[in-house]
């Protein structure tokens, strides 16, 4: 309120007092301006004296007024003051005409006026503060919702910061962790390829040291067989002379005979070769008691110059003919021709063909001492051996072995011609000792696996070949294996074999030509053979075998795109990039079954087992679950197709 508050006073000595309405009128508008004007009551409910205000006197008739009410004499309204807002003004109130009869009425009807006025100003100062105060309210629970909002705001920019913190956190320990992690197989790959260098220069040296031994061997061995031959020349001789003074007339004459004849050859024309077809029945007896074997000779020719040799062609040897041989050439010393016994210093046997079956009756040959006892055979070279496999192309071989003056085997070396494989055999004491080596191998049986570098040691003992510690490289690995080859009922090899490091791409291209995998394979494993021929011994092999795969991918199959969208068709094709790869192979015959699969590749894990057939379908089940700080998938496939179209079904 701006104006000033007017003054109200009633004089206090009146006669008469007001009576009780017009008091309790007086005091509810003097308590409702004292409170809406924050003044403390006077004692006794009086209203304070106004500043500069005048005295009226009023009578009020019919009463003995013994006091003048005073009022203000122009009751008009005041100008605007220093006085509070919160002020109301009073209309002034004319008393005079309380000196007439009605003077009493008209002032009741002044103070309802003056009453219901001041109730109006009051309702509406009431509804002011009260908008007001729905204002300050509405003010304050805008400034509460902001204040709240603000604090949301703030929490959440807290917990945004907090967890960019913890993830900045959790990527940088990652990140040091696959730092660590890349280092730690860094450095195991670092000190794997070392160890494998080391052993591959092993390996060399052991190759080099054992290919030095060789060297030696037959250096010694030429050198022993010339020594022999000396001795055995000398002793001949003497036999010889000792011999010829012991022969009757005609045993005298027949050597001599031959030895005339073959002068008068050289003196008939110096002739090349000499068509000997009449000496052919007694070749074959000779040859039979030998080898204990029959013998067929299609042509016999001598050659006298320019030295003397004796050739055979088309030799056929056994009950079956089955060892054939194109020709044979002997070099006889020439003083043995006029002797019982008759010295071959050197037989070749050229484009020889056997079946494998009949090589452990080979091998018989050179262990019949009686066998000397009518041709003495020093020196025994083959070139161009062929063993004959049904469906199978093996390499022609070549070799040279030495024999004592009775007959025994005293060593020699067998080899392809391609130089990819070369044994050496050494007699001890009833054994025969092999040892093996070769370069850039790739057998011709089985399924081809290509071998870069091969040594190892044997023992041949009656029908039995012992092979231990063979050691190998294929394919950017290394391996070791041994085995036990049996002929004396029919065929059986069995062995054990592990890996380290093999290429597994190239070593499936072995295989097949369906599966394109990769990775680093490390196996160990058993295999058995068993025929009753040697072309049949691959053809229902057993093999069992442990194997873990490093870094590689999985052909034919996709396994995150099988589990994240799965389809009732099935999902087929494409790669699965894995870490590592375990499990067990069972192969029986051409059958293979892939037992107890374990995979894992960052987050995505995987197991099952599946089975492939002789006609490569493939079937079987495979558990896969893709496990992430967010989420978990996990589905359960059924394997189908073949190894050119793998399907995953849900």
């Amino acid at each position: 309120m701006a104006a000033a508050a007017p003054a109200l006073s009633l004089a206090a000595g009146s006669e008469e007092p007001l009576d009780d309405e017009e008091a309790r009128k007086r005091d509810e508008i003097s308590r409702l301006l004292l409170a809406e004007l924050e003044m403390p009551a006077e004692p006794g409910g009086e209203l304070p004296p106004a500043e500069a205000a005048e005295e009226v006197e009023v009578s009020l008739p019919g009463m003995e007024v013994s006091e003048e009410l005073e009022v203000s004499a122009d009751m008009s309204v005041a100008e605007e003051s220093d006085a509070p807002v919160d002020e109301v003004p009073l209309e002034p109130i004319d008393l005079s005409s309380l000196d007439s009869a009605d003077g009493g009425n008209e002032a009741r009807s002044a103070l309802d006026l003056q009453e219901d006025e001041l109730r109006r100003d009051l309702e509406a100062i009431e509804r002011r503060n009260m908008l007001e105060e729905e204002a300050r309210k509405a003010v304050e629970q805008a400034e509460r919702e902001a204040a709240e909002r603000a604090d949301a705001e703030a929490r959440a920019m807290a917990d945004a910061t907090r967890r960019a913190q913890e993830q900045a956190t959790r990527a940088a320990l990652e990140e040091a962790q696959k730092r660590n992690q890349m280092e730690h197989e860094r450095k195991a790959q670092e000190k794997e390829e070392r160890k494998q260098r080391e052993e591959d220069a092993r390996k060399r040296a052991e190759f080099a040291r054992l290919e030095a031994e060789r060297v030696q061997r037959e250096q010694a061995l030429a050198k022993q067989r010339a020594e022999q031959e000396e001795r055995d020349r000398q002793k001949a001789a003497r036999k010889a002379l000792l011999d010829a003074r012991r022969r009757s007339g005609w045993k005298r004459f027949q050597p001599h005979l031959l030895g005339v004849l073959v002068v008068l050859a050289l003196v008939a024309g110096g002739l090349h070769l000499l068509p000997m077809s009449f000496y052919t029945p007694s070749i074959e007896r000779i040859a039979s008691q030998r080898l204990g074997e029959p013998v067929a000779i299609g042509e016999l020719h001598v050659a006298l110059f320019p030295s003397p040799e004796i050739k055979l062609d088309d030799v056929k040897i056994g009950k079956q003919l089955d060892i054939r041989v194109g020709t044979i050439r002997m070099s006889p010393e020439i003083g043995s021709l006029f002797e019982d016994r008759v010295r071959i210093k050197r037989l070749e046997a050229q484009d020889a063909t056997t079946s494998a079956e009949a090589l452990p009756r080979i091998v018989g040959w050179f262990q019949r001492p009686e066998g000397q006892s009518v041709v003495e055979f020093r020196r025994i070279s083959l070139k161009n051996g062929k063993i004959a496999l049904q469906g199978v192309d093996v390499p022609s071989v070549s070799g040279d072995f030495l024999l004592g003056i009775d007959g025994s085997f005293k060593g020699g070396d067998i080899r392809f011609t391609d130089s990819t494989l070369k044994a050496t055999l050494t007699p001890n004491e009833s054994d025969l000792e092999v040892t093996l080596s070769g370069r850039a191998w790739k057998p011709a049986f089985g399924p081809g696996i290509l071998v870069n570098e091969i040594i190892g040691k044997g023992v041949v003992s009656g029908s039995t070949l012992k092979l231990t510690g063979v050691d190998g490289t294929m394919y950017g690995g290394s391996f070791t294996a041994n085995a036990d080859i049996d002929w004396s009922s029919g065929w059986s090899v069995k062995g054990e074999f592990t890996t380290e490091r093999v290429d597994l791409h190239g070593l499936m291209e072995a295989f097949t030509r369906s599966a394109t995998s990769t990775g680093d394979l490390q196996s160990q494993g058993k295999f058995e053979m068993t025929a009753p021929k040697f072309a049949a011994l691959f053809d229902a092999p057993k093999v069992q075998v442990g194997f873990t795969l490093h870094k590689g991918n999985l052909d034919g199959v996709d396994l995150v795109r099988a589990l994240q969208t799965p389809r009732s068709e099935g999902v087929r094709g494409g790669k699965t990039k894995y870490d590592t790869l375990s499990g067990t192979l069972y192969v029986a015959g051409n059958r293979y079954q892939y037992r107890d699969l374990r995979m894992q590749a960052g987050v995505l894990f995987g197991a099952g087992a599946f089975d492939i057939d002789a006609a490569q379908n493939v079937g079987g089940r495979a558990l896969v679950e893709l496990r992430s700080p967010s989420n978990q998938f996990r589905g359960n496939f059924a394997i189908g197709g073949n190894l050119n179209a793998i399907v995953l079904k849900p």
